[in-house]
């Protein structure tokens, strides 16, 4: 993704903060997450930024789900 040319310097450093801010609620227990709300925002905005660029949208669309599926939204 840091390579991709398909997106702009802003939207990578957006979307590494996005997956890394996702990393860390996955490291948590269930209780101790953000709210739905807060995580159902920032997969959507991540997959926002990646769903547009071709390569990193294919990525996107295989791991996208899995993401959903295990915080549950």
């Amino acid at each position: 993704m840091s390579q991709s040319e398909e997106l702009s310097q802003e939207q990578k450093v957006e979307a590494i903060e996005q997956i890394e801010e996702l990393s860390n609620q996955a490291t948590l227990a269930e209780e101790e997450r953000s709210s739905r709300g807060v995580l159902k925002a920032l997969i959507t905005a991540l997959g926002g930024t990646l769903s547009a660029a071709g390569g990193v949208a294919e990525v996107w669309s295989t791991w996208g789900p899995v993401i959903r599926s295990y915080f549950e939204l």
